[in-house]
């Protein structure tokens, strides 16, 4: 502390008619742990004109209070009066809308005994008093912050010193020539950058808190965005080497919407004003309406358009911020060091060591692992930040180590396609293979084995992931190449080492399960599936096979061919008829639903029973995998439009807490090719839909109409990859257009049934019909294709358009049919 000084910190509150805040805040400074003899209190008034003064004169202060009116105008020459005057070593900036905790002062003080010398940033946790989607994105922004900070090898920079909570020596605040007065705002940033820049090292402490009362408004944001635009030119102005750094660099980006937003506020910002004003009813208006999406990219752009104001206002000119471009460049580069942990790692650190590293290139022998960039106003780097960058590295190869180590050495002979004729497919085509990483096997999924080839890579009964091999390996190398595919997917070791730490139950539930198969009228696809079916290792379940509405008996002569197969058919037409027959004929609780054109996995019912161990759980999805991939149509259908799968890691779904956009994408949770439901789930949340799906005049949308009734119904849904099946895509695109066309129009009919079952409310139908499919999923691909055909986006929206008259004519053809009793043949055994 300073000479003759009883005090240990000096606490510099700058305020502004602000008096019933500042009275909270100073009620906060009367409980501080430290004592009320361990501090002063110094009020700098800018140009009050409030009760403020009254008040402070008006109570008995446990600690010693002093109050100033400030020397010239803004908070940091406020700040720069009060430091002035302190009478400690150390000064705490506080802002007057922040309520210290009791041990706010304690942690400051604590950190900068225990870090001399530097700048000790608190937390400032945010309150905001406007509610809304503009409250909660602001203090979602503010918790990331801190939440960032608080890592252990955060490197921090010029704009992580913020005025409002934090504490640094009074001798180093002065030397430097405190806050920059002529800036309205971002001061400390300013100072933060010169701080930096001399050697001041900054530490953040959580402890030191402090709740803000932030009083932000959208429209108060909109007038700091154009302060901190003006701000920034003024700082990129006295220190060039930052303007790189700083948001207005954008501007003079070589770009059509930079010299748009340019040409906006430097010649007409009238216009940009009005644009302004536009977005802020829009905003209200999105808001009302629920669009989130929408509303919050307007709000970003919005608040780019008020920061490019406050640019051009304080530049004048376009050529002006021209110049700082150009004068960027000649300043001195900073430097950045090499090391090579081959070395070692006492090298490295002695190198970080020897003085001020401001950029990093770690590599191990030639090949660069990491990267830390020099930037200006960025702390140097230490051997904290290595250590922190190295840990997380590790991570990384400590778990491919740990793959490494599970897996079995690879065969020493390579399979013997390798070999054969015709192992590089056609340009379009790619073959697609399995890899079992328990024995190393390899068996090929589509007709040719070839490359460039796709590779599913499961363990056991579990699937882990894809690896690709555009061409085919050096001779010989064919093993190794994909063992190092399998152990540099960070994905697959990391699901690897996951099965292994996981205690598995050594008797595992077997419930008994009925497998559902519906088909009409394709007996050769039924062959492949049924061959599938028969060789599950799984010890009770049953098949049933629904004939719907067949035209000749020629899948009932099918099944004759093999035993321990039931066959029902259902005459009327529809594959959600067909599933409820096959509801009402499977004997056992767990009822599965695989189609004609799958070939189900050999565990796939064990994947299921798996699931269904937890009781809580009513239904489940499966991950769907293509079984060729030998066309350009299955390929644009696998990698464009997404396919069937939704990923390799298990989710679970509970209804209770859902948002209705939530329940609405049933789609997400997997496709009828491959679900099971417990019975109950039916008792609760009633049958399939009978007017949609395949057979029907909707095409479609059956099987997530149902998921998403059970769902809202309350039913929990688990998605287990365990349980998966492969799957013929359409061959050609004729076949792809017209299936997309079918996803239109299922997908509608489906939302029309939202609206009738009153699942949820009609405005949460609408909006995420119009937002979340028809713009986001459509139009947005119309405007921007990027890999997307246009013509089958079209085709998606031709279906929409169909969509209510082939709903109202599918209803009213399955009330026409709901007398109809279907005729059921029992064949077991033959």
């Amino acid at each position: 502390m300073s000479d003759g000084s009883p005090y240990q910190l000096s606490v510099v509150i700058p305020t502004h008619n602000r008096c019933a805040a500042l009275l909270r805040t100073l009620d906060a400074l009367c409980v501080q742990t430290t004592g009320p003899d361990a501090f002063e209190v110094i009020v700098v008034i800018d140009a009050g004109t409030d009760d403020t003064l009254a008040a402070l004169d008006g109570r008995r202060w446990p600690f010693r209070l002093v109050h100033r009116p400030a020397v010239g105008r803004g908070a940091a020459s406020a700040r720069n009066t009060g430091a002035a005057i302190a009478q400690c070593d150390r000064i705490v900036f506080l802002d007057d809308d922040i309520v210290a905790d009791p041990g706010f002062l304690a942690a400051h003080l604590a950190a900068g005994e225990r870090h001399v010398g530097s700048v000790v940033v608190g937390q400032s946790a945010p309150f905001l008093a406007a509610g809304g989607w503009f409250g909660a994105t602001v203090t979602e922004w503010w918790i990331g912050r801190f939440r960032e900070m608080a890592k252990p090898g955060y490197r921090f920079g010029f704009t992580d010193v913020m005025s409002g909570n934090m504490s640094l020596p009074q001798a180093d605040f002065i030397s430097i020539g405190g806050f920059d007065a002529s800036l309205k705002c971002r001061e400390d940033y300013e100072l933060g950058f010169r701080l930096i820049s001399s050697g001041v090292r900054v530490i953040y402490a959580p402890n030191a808190r402090g709740l803000h009362h932030d009083a932000s408004t959208p429209k108060r944001n909109l007038v700091r965005a154009q302060n901190e635009g003006a701000a920034d030119y003024q700082i990129a102005e006295k220190h060039p080497a930052l303007f790189p750094w700083l948001r207005c660099a954008n501007m003079t980006a070589n770009t059509h919407g930079a010299k748009l937003l340019g040409l906006v506020c430097f010649r007409v910002p009238s216009v940009a004003h009005i644009l302004l004003s536009l977005a802020a009813a829009l905003l209200s208006i999105f808001e009302g309406s629920r669009l989130f999406a929408p509303w919050q990219r307007l709000n970003i752009l919005s608040r780019a358009l008020a920061y490019q104001l406050g640019v051009a206002s304080a530049a004048k000119n376009f050529a002006a911020l021209e110049a700082l471009r150009n004068a960027a460049p000649a300043v001195k580069v900073l430097s950045e060091a090499e090391i090579d942990l081959l070395d070692g790692m006492s090298r490295a650190r002695e190198r970080l060591a020897i003085g001020s590293v401001a950029g990093l290139n770690i590599r191990i022998g030639p090949e660069l692992i990491a990267r830390m960039h020099a930037a200006p106003g960025l702390e140097p780097i230490n051997t904290r930040h290595l250590d922190a960058l190295l840990c997380a590295k590790v991570s990384q190869w400590a778990l491919t180590d740990e793959a490494a180590v599970l897996l079995s050495p690879v065969p020493a002979e390579e399979p013997d396609w390798l070999s054969e004729p015709g192992t590089t497919l056609p340009m379009r085509g790619k073959g697609v293979a399995e890899l079992d990483l328990a024995d190393w096997s390899v068996v090929a999924r589509s007709d040719v084995i070839g490359f460039p080839l796709r590779v599913l890579v499961r363990f056991a009964q579990q699937p882990l992931g894809w690896v690709r091999f555009d061409g085919k390996p050096a001779a010989g190398m064919f093993w190794s190449a994909l063992r190092l595919a399998v152990l540099t997917d960070h994905d697959i070791c990391g699901r690897l080492v996951r099965i292994h730490r996981i205690a598995r139950p050594h008797r595992p539930e077997r419930p008994p399960i009925s497998v559902v198969v519906c088909t009409r009228d394709r007996t050769e696809t039924l062959r492949r599936c049924l061959a599938a079916l028969l060789e599950i290792d799984y010890p009770d379940y049953e098949i049933l096979i629904v004939d719907n509405a067949p035209s000749s008996p020629a899948t009932e002569r099918l099944l004759t061919e093999s035993t321990g197969l039931r066959y029902v058919r259902e005459d009327r037409p529809g594959l959600n008829w067909a599933r409820n027959r096959g509801i009402a004929a499977a004997r056992h609780d767990i009822i599965a639903f695989t189609d004609d054109d799958t070939q189900v996995d050999r565990h796939w019912l064990s994947g299921i029973a798996s699931a269904f161990a937890d009781r809580e759980v009513d239904f489940i999805t499966g991950l769907v995998v293509p079984m060729k991939l030998d066309t350009a149509a299955r390929l644009y259908f696998e990698d464009v439009y997404g396919g069937m799968g939704k990923g390799f890691d298990a989710v679970t779904h509970d209804p209770i807490g859902m948002w209705p956009h939530d329940l609405l994408w049933a789609s997400a949770l997997g496709v009828g090719a491959n679900m099971a439901f417990r019975r109950r789930t039916f008792e609760t949340a009633g049958h399939f839909d009978p007017a949609l799906d395949v057979g029907t005049a909707t095409r479609g949308g059956g099987d997530i109409e149902m998921f998403h009734r059970a769902l809202s119904r309350g039913s929990l849904h688990v998605y287990e990859p365990g349980a998966f099946v492969w799957h013929e895509h359409r061959a050609e695109f004729d076949g792809l257009r017209q299936q997309l066309t079918d996803n239109g129009s299922g997908f509608a009919s489906y939302l029309l049934a939202c609206l009738r079952n009153r699942t949820v409310s009609s405005s949460a139908v609408f909006r995420f019909a119009i937002r979340a499919w028809l713009w986001d999923q459509q139009i947005k691909r119309l405007i921007r294709p990027r890999r997307h055909r246009r013509d089958f986006v079209w085709a998606e929206i031709v279906g929409l358009i169909r969509a209510p008259r082939r709903w109202r004519d599918a209803q009213a053809k399955a009330r026409a049919l709901e007398p109809l009793e279907a005729t059921a043949v029992s064949a077991e055994g033959i």
